[in-house]
């Protein structure tokens, strides 16, 4: 089974919150991340109009050793069938898009929020809270 990070995970990593050589080793099986995560990931590293030179340092390191899953037409009709479900919130779409790249991708979802996560029917979670 593999583990697709959640992007408060990942956050964690990149600002050294979290052993990144231990975190990493315990996703011998396979550790996943979201180009969604990506995303929200670079924009972070933007400040006051420019980009962070070692936020994006430690950002291409932390991407580049875990591998990136795109967000293709499988995720967007899965993000379609999981709104029909429970419905549709602009807070949480980021979020529920992260969440159907787990489900797509027959992966446990390792987040520092279940919370957000809790309506997603036959989704996998792992609390790193």
């Amino acid at each position: 089974m593999g583990y697709l990070l959640d992007t408060n995970v990942l956050i964690d990593l990149v600002e050294g919150g979290r052993d990144f050589a231990t975190a990493h080793s315990r996703f011998d099986e396979g550790g996943f991340l979201s180009v969604i995560s990506t995303v929200e990931l670079h924009a972070g590293a933007a400040v006051d109009g420019r980009v962070d030179p070692e936020m994006k340092r430690r950002i291409a390191e932390i991407v580049e050793s875990f591998v990136e899953l795109p967000f293709t037409s499988a995720e967007a009709e899965a993000y379609a069938r999981t709104i029909a479900v429970i419905g549709f919130s602009r807070r949480v779409i980021i979020d529920r898009m992260i969440a159907v790249t787990a489900l797509t991708n027959d992966l446990t979802l390792v987040t520092a929020n279940p919370r957000d996560f809790r309506a997603i029917p036959g989704l996998r979670v792992e609390d790193w809270s």
